[in-house]
C-alpha cells in the first residue's frame, strides 16, 4: 500500500479511458522491475496525448517494506517535470505491488490517490496493483482507476476495476531505406542487454534506428553536467537516470521497441536466476527474443567482467568496449561461444589481475577528442548488428581476429605504450606512413591462455555453458 506523503506540482490532466492502454516498453519495465522483486515496490506512469501509457519509471529510491511503498518524492518530482515539459507526457498514476492475493488498492492507497488528485487538480488516476514473480510465481497486473471524491483531506478515492491492453505499433515504413542492408524481421526479434548506458548512448540509439526491437538497459548512474561533452546527453536530461533517459530516446526513435530501464548495478540486477532467465531470454510484454546480445559498455571493470562471465555461462555473445588513457586509442572486442576461442580475460588478463590485487581505475578519458566516443560506438554498432544477424559461418571469418583497436591520437605509443600501430606502420612504405596518422584500425588475434581462470584456455567456450551457476 502507498504510505501517506504529499506531492505538489504543476497541474496536468490525464485522458479518461474505459480500459488502460499501455505500450510494450512500459509493460515490460513493470515486469522487469517491480514484477521481479518482492512486494512492495512501485513506478510512476506517464501517458502520451492519446492516453496510452508509454513510460513506467521505476522508483528505485523509494522506501518500502513487505506491506508498504513510500514514493521517493524527489525522484517523482524530477521525472514528472522532465516527462511533462520535455517529453510531452502526462502523469497518470502509480503502479505498485502488493503481497500475494492482495489485488485491490488498500484504504491508504485510495487516501493517497485522492490527496494526490486534489493537489494536481485531476479527476482520475491509474492505480494498478501488481502481483510479482517472487511472491506468486508469476507476474500479473490488476488494473484500477481511482476517481476523485470531494471531501475533507484524506477522503478515500473511489476505485473502479478495469482491463488493460498492450498497444503495439505496426508501422515499419520508417525502416524502408535500410531494409535492403539489414534483416529487419530478425532485428525486431533481437534483444540487447546493455550494462552501461552513458558512453554507449549513441550506439544504442543507432541500434534502435536499425530496427532492434528489444533493449534491457542497466545503469546505476544519472547524467551530470560533465557528461555533456563526452556522451550523447541533452541538458534537459541532467540529473535523470541514464537508463531512463536512454530508454525514452530509443522509444522516441522506435515507439514499438520493448525497452526496459533498470537503475542499478548489473551484478545486483542479474543476481537471481529467475531474473536472469527473464531479462536475458524470457518473455516480456508477450515477446521473447530470438537472439540476445550482451553489451559490456561501462567503465566499471567488475561490471564488464561480470557480463563476460554471464556470456560464458549462458552461451550468449558479448561485445566489450574500452577507451584507453586520454582516448589515445580505443578497442571493441566480441566473444561468441562456439565461434571465438578465447574469452575476454584472455585478451585483457593483466587488467583482471590488477583489480584482483586491489588496484583501482586510474584511467580517464580526459583530453579525449570530442569524436572519440562516437568512433568507438560506431564499431560497437557494427559488431552488434553482425552478431545479431549473421549466420555462424559468416562470423567464423572474424573468429580469429575478434578485437578491433582504433588509433585515435598520433601519440598513442607515447601515451599508453601500445606498439601494435607502430609495428604495423613499419611495414608500410615510408612515403605512405603519414596517411596512417589517425584512425587506423587493426583487427587483432586473441588466443586462449592455458592458465586463464575464467575459461581454462581450452578453446571450447560452449563447454562452459550451464543453466545453474
Amino acid at each position: 500500500m502507498l504510505a501517506k506523503r504529499s506531492l505538489k506540482s504543476s497541474p496536468v490532466r490525464p485522458r479518461s479511458a474505459e480500459d488502460a492502454r499501455i505500450s510494450p516498453a512500459a509493460m515490460a519495465t513493470l515486469h522487469a522491475t517491480i514484477g521481479l522483486q518482492r512486494a512492495e515496490s512501485g513506478a510512476v506512469l506517464f501517458a502520451d496525448d492519446s492516453g496510452v501509457i508509454t513510460m513506467a519509471a521505476f522508483d528505485a529510491g523509494s522506501r518500502r517494506t513487505g506491506s508498504t511503498y513510500t514514493p521517493d518524492l524527489a525522484f517523482v518530482k524530477a521525472i514528472d517535470r522532465w516527462a511533462s515539459r520535455r517529453q510531452g507526457l502526462q502523469f497518470v498514476g502509480f503502479a505498485h505491488s502488493h503481497p500475494a492475493g492482495n489485488t485491490r488498492p488498500s484504504g491508504p492507497d485510495r487516501e493517497y490517490a485522492n490527496r494526490l488528485m486534489a493537489f494536481k487538480k485531476i479527476d482520475q488516476l491509474w492505480l494498478p496493483i501488481l502481483q510479482t514473480v517472487p511472491d506468486t510465481k508469476s507476474f500479473s497486473v490488476h488494473w484500477w482507476l481511482a476517481r476523485r471524491v470531494e471531501g475533507a483531506e484524506g477522503t478515500l478515492a473511489d476505485v473502479v476495476r478495469t482491463g488493460g491492453t498492450v498497444v503495439t505499433e505496426d508501422d515499419t515504413a520508417w525502416l524502408d531505406r535500410v531494409a535492403g542492408t539489414l534483416d529487419v524481421a530478425r532485428l525486431r526479434d533481437a534483444r540487447v542487454v546493455a550494462a552501461g548506458v552513458g558512453g554507449a548512448r549513441s550506439a544504442l540509439e543507432d541500434l534502435a534506428r536499425a530496427g532492434v526491437g528489444q533493449f534491457v538497459l542497466v545503469d546505476p548512474d544519472s547524467y551530470q553536467a560533465t557528461n555533456l561533452a563526452t556522451q550523447h546527453v541533452r541538458r534537459s536530461e541532467l540529473g535523470l537516470g541514464k537508463a531512463i533517459a536512454a530508454a525514452e530516446a530509443i522509444r522516441d526513435i522506435n515507439p514499438d521497441a520493448l525497452v526496459v530501464a533498470i537503475p542499478g548495478r548489473i551484478e545486483d540486477v542479474l543476481a537471481e536466476p529467475v531474473t536472469r532467465a527473464t531479462l536475458l531470454g524470457g518473455e516480456l510484454a508477450g515477446r521473447r527474443p530470438a537472439r540476445t546480445l550482451l553489451g559490456a559498455w561501462t567503465d566499471n571493470h567488475a561490471a564488464n567482467a561480470f557480463m563476460g562471465h554471464v556470456g560464458l555461462k549462458t552461451g550468449l555473445p558479448a561485445v566489450f568496449a574500452d577507451l584507453f588513457h586520454g582516448a589515445a586509442a580505443g578497442a571493441v572486442a566480441f566473444v561468441a561461444p562456439g565461434i571465438t576461442l578465447a574469452c575476454h580475460r584472455c585478451w585483457v588478463g593483466p587488467r583482471y589481475a590488477h583489480y584482483e590485487r586491489g588496484g583501482a581505475n586510474s584511467v580517464t578519458s580526459e583530453g579525449a577528442e570530442i569524436w572519440a566516443t562516437s568512433r568507438i560506438n560506431a564499431l560497437k554498432t557494427r559488431l552488434s548488428l553482425l552478431l545479431l544477424q549473421a549466420a555462424d559461418d559468416q562470423l567464423l571469418a572474424l573468429a580469429s581476429t575478434p578485437t578491433a583497436v582504433v588509433k585515435l591520437r598520433a601519440d598513442v605509443e607515447e601515451t599508453i605504450g601500445f606498439g601494435a600501430f607502430r609495428r604495423f606502420e613499419e611495414r608500410i612504405p615510408e612515403e605512405l606512413r603519414p596517411s596512417l596518422a589517425l584512425d587506423t584500425t587493426l583487427w587483432l588475434p586473441v588466443t586462449p591462455k592455458a592458465d586463464c581462470p575464467e575459461c581454462g584456455g581450452t578453446g571450447d567456450l560452449l563447454a562452459l555453458k550451464r543453466e545453474k551457476w
